[in-house]
Order: C-alpha cells, then sequence, then structure tokens
C-alpha cells in the first residue's frame, strides 16, 4: 500500500499551509538538533518527508557547498517547495516525488538523513529504517523526530482538547499506524542496523502565540479521514474544530504540541 493511500492528514496546498505553522513552531528545537551534528559543509543530505521543504531549506543553509533533497509523496506540496527554492534563489537543493515505502528512485548515497513526522505513519517503519540505512554512506548519521501523541500538555481541562487527542489516535491505529511511535524509535533504530544511537525529547508550547493553533489546525486536517472511517459524524467534528479554536483563544490557557523524540543512528560500515 502506498503511503497516499494511508496517510491521515489531508495534503495539498491547505496541508502545506498546516506544514508552514509547524515549521515555525518546531523551528528552534529542530534546528537545534541538527545542528549538534558535525555536518561538512560539502555534505550530502536527504529530508524525507519534506513537505513543503522548510527543514530542507534549513539544512542547506548548514551545509553551504554541500547538496540537500527533499522528497515527499505529496506532488503538490514538491511543486510549492520547488517554487520557493527558485523565488528564494538557492542554489543547492532540489525536490522530487517519491514514497518512502516504495524503493528509492536513485542509487544515491548520504551523508545525513533527516525524517521528522513520517515514521508515525508507515505501517512498516522498521523497514523504512532498513531502507535509509542502505541510504547512507559509511559513517552516515541518521536523524529523526516524532511523536508521542499521548504525551500532550493542556491546562485547563479541556473536553474539546482530549477529543482531538483520542480522534486522532483512533484514526491513525485504524490505518494501522503508531501514533505513539516515539518510545519505540530508539529501539527501532538500533534494529535497522543502525549504532551509537542517541535520544532526547523536546516539546514546544506556550500560553500564547501559534503552538496553541496546533491542535485546532491539525484536528481540521484530520477530519475527513476521521469522518470517513466512521469514527465521527461531521456535526461533532464541526463543535470540536470551533471548541479547540475558542480554547486557543482563552486567555491563560495553556498547549503542547504532542512530546518529541529526537533521535539518531550511525551507519558505521
Amino acid at each position: 500500500m502506498a503511503l497516499s493511500d494511508n496517510y491521515l492528514i489531508r495534503g495539498g496546498i491547505e496541508g502545506r499551509e498546516r506544514l508552514r505553522s509547524i515549521a515555525r513552531v518546531m523551528s528552534p528545537t529542530t534546528l537545534a538538533f541538527l545542528e549538534s551534528f558535525p555536518l561538512a559543509p560539502d555534505a550530502r543530505c536527504l529530508d524525507v518527508g519534506c513537505g513543503g521543504g522548510d527543514v530542507t531549506l534549513a539544512l542547506s543553509r548548514i551545509v553551504p557547498r554541500g547538496h540537500v533533497t527533499g522528497v515527499d509523496f505529496d506532488g503538490s506540496k514538491i511543486l510549492l517547495a520547488q517554487q520557493e527554492a527558485k523565488g528564494l534563489g538557492i542554489p543547492n537543493v532540489d525536490f522530487r516525488t517519491e514514497d518512502v515505502t516504495a524503493q528509492p528512485q536513485t542509487d544515491d548515497r548520504y551523508d545525513f538523513i533527516y525524517v521528522r513526522f513520517v515514521l508515525t505513519h508507515l505501517r512498516d517503519p522498521g523497514a523504512a529504517l532498513s531502507r535509509f540505512f542502505d541510504q547512507l554512506k559509511p559513517g552516515g548519521t541518521l536523524a529523526v523526530e516524532d511523536i508521542d501523541f499521548d504525551g500532550h500538555v493542556c491546562y485547563p481541562p479541556s473536553a474539546a482538547f482530549d477529543k482531538y487527542v483520542e480522534l486522532y489516535s483512533q484514526s491513525a491505529r485504524a490505518r494501522g499506524c503508531d501514533p505513539c511511535i516515539g518510545p519505540r524509535l530508539p529501539s527501532l533504530i538500533q534494529s535497522a542496523g543502525f549504532s551509537d544511537v542517541r535520544v532526547g525529547i523536546v516539546q514546544p508550547a506556550g500560553i500564547s502565540g501559534e503552538v496553541k493553533l496546533i491542535a485546532a489546525i491539525t484536528f481540521d486536517a484530520i477530519a475527513e479521514s476521521a469522518l470517513k472511517s466512521g469514527l465521527e459524524t461531521s456535526d461533532n467534528l464541526r463543535a470540536t474544530s470551533d471548541a479547540l479554536y475558542e480554547f486557543a483563544q482563552q486567555q491563560g490557557s495553556f498547549m503542547s504540541v504532542p512530546r518529541i523524540f529526537q533521535c539518531s543512528g550511525l551507519r558505521r560500515q
């Protein structure tokens, strides 16, 4: 089954705008993660599940004499990424449409592979990690960020927020995916052949700003999938969405994104 047949969250241009919000919220912790690796200025990098290319472009600045390839199954997002990179005059990136559940389209090998919020959507994340291992040069590094969706923080208690977490998790599991893959990542990475596995946890949160909208816009992005799966009615989905936006605007309410595991591993040979 192709990833496009199994992906929970709405794609296309609307999906790109959601990814922009997530990229802005995640930028400080993701950049710190990327900058923790001793990447050579001429390194060749792969950004798997690149979406609209936000991290791809960030990596291109870290390896100014190298090259970064972004791949994603959503062709509309790839087109937008290509246009944005061209408009910014960034020469050391390219983008292509590619399904992570299929064999890579090229025999290219990389010094660094980055994967954010992809493995949680796969029925067989171990197989994907094995392919990433094969795509790395000896001495190359894999870096993964992914979620533990049960690990949210919300105050004061919100029935709408609880419903969002429940429905997202139900929808993911109905597709054979793991919305709480984060704690499994270190063992999965080790099982794929990587050594020197490292793990850390980050969790952007706040009482103001864009981070408080992530729950609402993500809920809207999964509503169609939840409706098609028969997990909820359109009226209930609309009511929960309205309540999430209202809660985000509430003075003093506190919200986080899911707990995020940052893991890495090395291909020694």
